[in-house]
């Protein structure tokens, strides 16, 4: 038996429509965060029981394309149009960039030049 159960799709909130969506996460209060492309509603959180709880960061990215959620609960989002990754704390607000936004680096394997060329995923080394 699988941890989980299937609950209804949850519904766009106000009156939108889902873009393309790029990932879903799950927090570690079990809330489900959907990361997708209606620049409207980026970023939405439901509850366990699928009910809708917020939109946030609108606009956020260009071309989402994958989210991680790591052991302290940030949210990490990537854009890999503008080619950077995003630190979001768990209330959804910006902590960090990496990448240079819009730019491109040439990849360099003796260094990293703090520049990525369309970051896809993100992975976390539990120490």
């Amino acid at each position: 038996m699988l941890p989980y159960h299937f609950v209804a799709r949850p519904v766009a909130p106000n009156g939108d429509k889902f873009g393309n969506t790029s990932d879903v996460a799950l927090t570690k209060e079990g809330h489900l965060i959907v990361f997708n492309r209606n620049p409207n509603i980026m970023m939405v959180e439901y509850d366990g029981k699928g009910k809708f709880l917020r939109t946030f960061n609108p606009n956020i990215a260009i071309n989402t394309h994958g989210m991680r959620i790591d052991a302290h609960g940030n949210i990490w989002v990537i854009d890999s149009f503008l080619n950077v990754i995003w630190k979001l704390n768990p209330k959804g607000e910006p902590m960090m960039v990496v990448g240079k936004r819009g730019e491109v680096g040439a990849w360099d394997d003796a260094k990293w030049n703090g520049m990525f060329n369309q970051p896809l995923d993100i992975n976390f080394v539990q120490g």
